[in-house]
């Protein structure tokens, strides 16, 4: 009151427009932003199938994971080296994951429209790089430097997964059927511990993504009932976002 005694409507009119040049409303870009959504998930899982159907219905930019890059960077089937040589292979194979993913998300042009990732880095390193760890595939040296790599990708802002949950024997069964020739020849085992990891990294307390939204998919559903159910949720991203 006592500044509009002084200064008079026409000069608070002058200050609120000086103020406005000042700090200038942001533009809806940058007053809405949608989080990045991840589809996380075990082998087999049906990520890819959902991740496609995603894409399908025009409202999302998809990035599905860059497996043939794994199959075929410069040359060498870095997926085909790591099943028939395990111990050899796990760290070479986790960096080159690491580094096709992050340039996936470099290149990943960010518009109006959600952005939906299957396999973030975070997974690539808490679940699969972990578990070589656990084996003895990968050193303490070699492990603590996929960390360092994990975290110097991090979101700077909170990220919502989609964890797309089946139990290991069915996520086994499943892979068998789709016939990638690296994996036929994965034990039981394998899907059990990752499986058992995946809970640990999303679902449990003590390892939980505190500051990111989990929302868990029932795997086993048909493929349109799967795309209805990540529909739903992201519907729900979407408000809370806005």
């Amino acid at each position: 009151m006592a500044l509009y005694l002084v200064l008079g409507c026409p000069a608070l009119l002058l200050l609120g427009a000086f103020l406005l040049r000042r700090w200038p409303t942001p533009p809806p870009a940058l007053r809405r932003h949608l989080p990045d959504v991840y589809l996380e998930g075990n082998i087999g899982a049906g990520k890819s199938t959902l991740a496609t159907a995603l894409a399908s219905t025009g409202n999302y930019d998809v990035y599905q994971e860059p497996i043939e890059e794994w199959r075929g960077t410069g040359g060498v089937n870095f997926l085909a080296a790591l099943m028939n040589d395990y111990a050899a292979n796990a760290y070479l194979f986790q960096v080159l994951v690491l580094g096709t993913l992050c340039n996936r998300m470099r290149c990943a042009r960010r518009t109006s429209r959600m952005r939906i990732f299957e396999r973030s880095a975070r997974c690539a390193v808490d679940v699969f790089s972990e578990h070589a760890h656990a084996v003895g595939a990968i050193s303490r040296m070699e492990m603590v430097t996929l960390r360092v790599l994990r975290d110097a990708t991090r979101p700077a802002h909170p990220v919502v997964y989609l964890y797309v949950r089946i139990e290991p024997e069915e996520a086994r069964r499943r892979t068998q059927r789709r016939g990638r020739p690296e994996e036929s020849q994965l034990p039981h085992y394998f899907f059990a511990r990752l499986h058992r990891r995946l809970d640990d990294w999303l679902l449990r307390a003590e390892y939980s993504e505190r500051r990111n939204e989990v929302v868990v998919l029932d795997g086993t559903l048909s493929p349109e009932d799967l795309l209805a159910a990540a529909l739903e949720a992201l519907e729900r991203v979407c408000l809370y976002a806005a």
